[in-house]
């Protein structure tokens, strides 16, 4: 990956994309497994794949101006006049019982509303709400593992007056001291929201949970982060509030990692090294530096009729389009960047909206 080329850079993310449920995978290549890459893992790091960051930031020059205006946005609001409280925003959707087994996919909507329900119990130290509140209905879709409290409960039947609470923009995030983490409600794992904690100026809390992300062996507990459950989570953040050393230590040691490993060149160093070693522990470089035996791969194993072209320059716009117009020496050239990238593509498929 050139750091300094977005095109380069989009192109290895974004630009060519193989649908993966291809009917006949398994006739083509048998048993095997590829290498699997994953933005989070639930339990831990056992489970198969390679952690890697999640690509969403589609550019590294929209990537840097986010930081940016984050950055400006902290420095203009001394830490000293911020509100005290632990702050978190987003959303809380219960299964409801629309998948089956829906219980395992509820701890993260369940460690919301228990970090939420604190609010209702001490408003005065946390500012923990949601912007779209469908708690999982526990009368009608029990998870015997997941037991409401009576807080919980209460905070349920008096959502309106209690858990529920304005959207803020994250630029405004930086009125608060403390920010807070939450185990994403799709599954419980990765959360967007943390990625950008790291720049704010304040001290970052994690939820206590199983989950990893890539970059989470450089996380030290008291000196990165706080980690907090719903049973210490008071003492804690009072803890905190009157110890001046700590909260230094803790605001300097959330900045370093965003230094480290937030900053546009780390994100897009960690990617580059990453797919490097793929490269060298799988040997890609006997296909992919070939240029005729990467075109014969294509023409022999891959249905190119299952590729499209992915269009990320807009700053918050993806697009696809069709390119099963074009033969498998065309892609690979189109790919590689031979052909020169056309400004209409294919047919046009869909678009999507992202949110940085």
């Amino acid at each position: 990956i050139d750091k300094k080329d977005d095109n380069k850079y989009n192109r290895l993310l974004l630009d060519i994309e193989l649908k993966r449920n291809d009917p006949d995978y398994r006739q083509r290549f048998g048993n095997v497994v590829p290498p699997r890459l994953s933005i989070a893992k639930r339990e831990g790091y056992t489970p198969c794949g390679l952690l890697c960051p999640n690509p969403y930031i589609q550019n590294i020059s929209s990537f840097a101006l986010n930081s940016f205006k984050l950055e400006d946005a902290a420095t203009s609001h001394p830490f000293e006049d911020r509100d005290e409280r632990l702050f978190w925003r987003g959303h809380i959707r219960g299964r409801n019982g629309k998948y089956p087994n829906h219980c395992k996919s509820e701890s993260g909507n369940y460690a919301r509303l228990s970090a939420a329900s604190l609010t209702s119990e001490r408003p005065d130290l946390f500012d923990i709400r949601c912007t779209k509140c469908e708690p999982r209905d526990a009368n009608l879709y029990p998870c015997s593992h997941l037991p409401y409290d009576a807080a919980m409960n209460w905070s349920i039947y008096h959502l309106s007056n209690t858990i529920h609470g304005e959207y803020i923009d994250q630029i405004n995030f930086t009125r608060y001291q403390h920010f807070l983490n939450l185990p994403g409600s799709t599954s419980g794992s990765y959360s967007r929201n943390l990625n950008n904690l790291w720049i704010l100026g304040g001290i970052v809390f994690l939820w206590q949970s199983a989950h990893v992300e890539w970059y989470y062996p450089a996380l030290i507990n008291g000196v990165t982060h706080i980690t907090v459950n719903r049973s210490n989570a008071i003492n804690m953040l009072q803890m905190i509030r009157h110890n001046k050393s700590l909260t230094d230590r803790l605001r300097t040691g959330a900045r370093l990692i965003h230094d480290t490993y937030f900053c546009p060149d780390c994100f897009a160093s960690y990617f580059e090294e990453l797919l490097l070693r793929l490269r060298r522990k799988f040997n890609f470089h006997f296909l992919f530096d070939d240029p005729n035996r990467l075109v014969n791969f294509f023409k022999t194993r891959v249905d190119c009729n299952q590729f499209v072209q992915i269009d990320g320059k807009k700053h918050n716009r993806i697009r696809f389009y069709d390119l099963s117009d074009l033969s498998c020496t065309e892609i690979f050239a189109f790919a590689m960047g031979s052909l020169p990238v056309r400004s209409a593509g294919g047919r046009f498929i869909k678009q999507i909206e992202v949110s940085i």
